[in-house]
């Protein structure tokens, strides 16, 4: 669902866009789950078939950015993750020792 919105969105930039609102509302408003396996399989060979199509260099400069982008937060996050297991094994430390002694 999110490559479909990131296309719609490039194809909203760059002035290619065919599509109107009501099959936006389509896009967003089908949840992949609630489909039909056929009706699934026919949405991955459009977009395969339309991603045969090549990408000028602006689309490909908003995708590496968005890649970049969600990459760096996916860092941050993981970072501060391990920022909470070691506070929470430095926690589980000071318990063991104060209930046990050593």
């Amino acid at each position: 669902m999110v490559l479909g919105l990131l296309y719609l969105f490039l194809q909203r930039w760059t002035g290619t866009a065919g599509l109107g609102d009501a099959a936006i509302l389509r896009l967003v408003g089908t949840l992949p789950w609630k489909r039909g396996a056929a009706r699934q399989e026919e949405d991955y060979m459009w977009l395969l078939r339309r991603l045969t199509v090549p990408a000028s260099e602006s689309q490909m400069a908003v995708a590496l950015g968005f890649s970049a982008l969600l990459m760096s937060l996916m860092l941050w996050i993981i970072m501060w993750q391990s920022d909470v297991i070691a506070y929470q094994r430095d926690v589980i430390r000071w318990m063991w020792t104060s209930k046990f002694g050593g």
